[in-house]
Parts: structure tokens; sequence; C-alpha cells
């Protein structure tokens, strides 16, 4: 299978998470699943009946194949099913798996826009981000940021070549890009080919280049983000090591958090309300309250642990 993006090695973490008020949800490649769980660990509900595929159905008989990025709204959970090259819909009262793009294999010719979503062929989404009634996706296999709406998808930055480019949204590069956030049309991108964080600015309609590793003694390679707009970070993690960074929006320095290791490489990052949230493989979850700065370890109280299932 083609992978355009593997040729940079670009880090994709084992496990996603999204955290709310009272629920964390996790996608878990390695068992093809998405799991629920209370604040405190204990799983509630599985997604997924744990075997690849793409299937449509309850919450028993749907299949994922290597699910990764999350976003939702109040209703919803949706999925970016990178391995089925397809958007997933979960919705979370009745646990009830629909597709809402791609049909399950990677497209052998690339469109940039569709009015039928469900029938337009993807390639490698690793991530989504809501804003409203749009979907955007980390399209790693071309790339590109693509933008999903209850009626089209299409193209919304990046030419598509291996570069680290700024410019206007159509012509702009990016070398690997991994995952995105965002916040009233700015979508914050992590460029992990090029070792680079990269905004975004849909009213602007540019692509520039906030931070990147200028040298091997400060290299970091971006693999997950957490945007806090409040306080002007963007929190990010590093395929180079276990240490979470954030980056100053307004100055464009880069600090650490010394006193909060990731569980593993390549991990995810959530942030909501004063708490930041990191996960990896193996049931590990770690949160730090930024308003305390207490850090606790949290464990899956599951028989069946994230990572166990081939």
């Amino acid at each position: 299978m083609e992978r355009g993006y593997l040729s940079h090695d670009a880090p994709i973490p084992a496990v996603r998470i999204l955290a709310g008020r009272r629920r964390l949800y996790l996608s878990d490649r390695q068992t093809h699943r998405i799991l629920e769980t209370t604040h405190a660990g204990r799983v509630l509900r599985y997604f997924g009946c744990g075997r690849p595929g793409l299937m449509d159905g309850d919450s028993a008989s749907a299949a994922f194949r290597q699910p990764g990025g999350l976003a939702a709204d109040d209703e919803r959970l949706y999925v970016a099913d990178m391995d089925n090259h397809a958007i997933r819909c979960i919705h979370l009262v009745s646990g009830v798996v629909s597709t809402l793009a791609g049909y399950g294999a990677a497209a052998g010719t690339r469109e940039f826009y569709s009015q039928m979503p469900q029938a337009m062929g993807l390639h490698t989404p690793l991530d989504v981000a809501r804003d409203g009634e749009t979907i955007y996706i980390v399209m790693a296999g071309w790339r590109q940021i693509w933008a999903l709406t209850k009626t089209a998808i299409g193209r919304c930055a990046g030419c598509g070549r291996a570069e680290c480019i700024d410019a206007d949204l159509l012509e702009a590069a990016f070398v690997a890009p991994v995952t995105v956030a965002v916040h009233e049309c700015c979508l914050y991108v992590a460029d992990s080919g090029a070792a680079a964080l990269r905004l975004v600015d849909l009213n602007l309609r540019r692509v520039t280049t906030l931070a990147r590793a200028a040298s091997d003694k400060e290299y970091w390679r971006p693999v997950d983000l957490a945007l806090d707009m409040p306080s002007g970070r963007l929190y990010f993690t590093s395929t180079e090591d276990a240490v979470v960074r954030w980056l100053e929006l307004k100055s464009g320095r880069i600090h650490a958090l010394p006193d909060m290791l990731a569980p593993s490489l390549a991990s995810s990052l959530h942030l909501a309300g004063d708490t930041l949230w990191a996960a990896s493989r193996g049931g590990h979850l770690l949160c730090r309250n930024m308003r305390t700065g207490h850090c606790a370890a949290i464990q899956l109280h599951d028989e069946q642990s994230l990572g166990e299932q081939a």
C-alpha cells in the first residue's frame, strides 16, 4: 500500500485521546477499537468488534482499521479511520457507527472536490478537528489538509509536494502533516516531517510556519497538538523524546514541561479545561492540572489493556 508520508518517517501515535467534561475517548490502532472511559480510567464502552475491517453498525459489530485522530460535538464522535481511508462517525447515544466519507480503499487518482463524500476516495486520513459544521482532515497520503461538510468534501490547503513552503493555501506545501487543531478559522498543523508547527489561516488564505527545529541540539518533530487559546499556548509532543513542550504563540518561543513526561515516544495530547491529558499504548494515561501543576498517572481499569491485541 502506498504511504507517501512514511518516506519521511512521520510518527503515528498508537493511541489517540479526546477528553470531555465527564468522559475520555481513546482510539487504539492496534486493537482497531474506540474506548469510552471515565476520567478515572474505568472503561465504559467499546466501539468496534476488535477485528480490522470497514463495517457500519452497532458498537459491537462495527469495524475500524487502525483508527486515528478524534473530534466530537455534543452527540457525535468523529474518527479518522486511517487504513480504511475513511472518516467515520459514532453516534454516542445509540453507539451506532456510520461512514461519512471514503469507501475503504486508498484513492488511485486524486480529485480535489466532491458533493458525494461517501463516494470520494481518500488517502490515509490521520487526524480530524471540528469547527462548527466543518470537519478538517489531515490527509497524510497527499500531504494536504481537507475539509468535510454535510454536503461536500474537498482540499483546503497544500499542493501535495513534500516540502516546507509557506504560501497561499493551495500553493503551500507540507512534508508530513500528522495532526491538526482548530480555532476560529485558524488551523494549527504538526508537520512532523518538516520538524515544524504550521498555521493555516483560512481568512487570510495563507500557510505560514510558526516554529521549526533549528538545530540538532534542539531537534524535535511534533507528533500531537493541544491548543490553549486563552493562555496563547500550543502544546505538542515530539517523537525525539518524552517531553511535552509548548509554543508561546505571541513570541514564538518554545518551552518544556519537565514535570510532565509523556508515557512513551509518539504520544497523544488533549487539553480539556484546566487538564492536559497524554496517552500512549499499554493503557497509560497522564494528566496535569495546568492551574495547580499537579500530575497524576492513570491506568485503564479493564481486562484488555490498550495495544494488547495484535
